[in-house]
C-alpha cells in the first residue's frame, strides 16, 4: 500500500530473501552502527562511475569530428556522462524521496 503514495503500482509479493542488495546493505549498516562503511562503498561506486563515463566521453570527443558515426558516439557518451553526474548531484543536493512528486512535502 505504501508504494501507492509514490505513484507506484502494486507489483505482487516478492519471495522471502529477495531484498534489494542496497537495502540489505543499509539494514546491515544500521544493525552494525557502521554507516561510514556503506558511505565509502557508495562513494567509491559513484567515483568509479564518473571516471568511467568521463573517460569514454573524453575519448569520444577527441574523434567526434571525424565522421557522423564518431559524432553520434560522442553524443551518446556525453549523454551517459552528464546524466550520471546530474543524477548523482541531485541525490547529494536533494536526497532521495519516497514521496509522490505531487506531494508538496516531498521537496522539504
Amino acid at each position: 500500500m505504501h508504494r501507492a503514495t509514490e505513484g507506484e503500482a502494486f507489483s505482487g509479493l516478492k519471495p522471502a530473501g529477495s531484498v534489494d542488495p542496497a537495502i540489505a546493505a543499509a539494514d546491515r549498516a544500521l544493525e552494525s552502527g557502521q554507516g561510514n562503511v556503506i558511505a565509502e562503498e557508495i562513494a567509491a561506486g559513484v567515483r568509479a562511475g564518473v571516471q568511467e563515463r568521463f573517460a569514454a566521453a573524453y575519448a569520444a570527443r577527441q574523434t567526434a569530428d571525424r565522421s557522423a558515426a564518431d559524432g553520434r558516439a560522442y553524443v551518446q557518451a556525453y549523454v551517459q556522462f552528464t546524466h550520471f553526474v546530474e543524477t548523482a548531484s541531485h541525490l547529494v543536493e536533494s536526497g532521495a524521496s519516497h514521496q509522490h512528486a505531487d506531494d508538496p512535502q516531498s521537496h522539504r
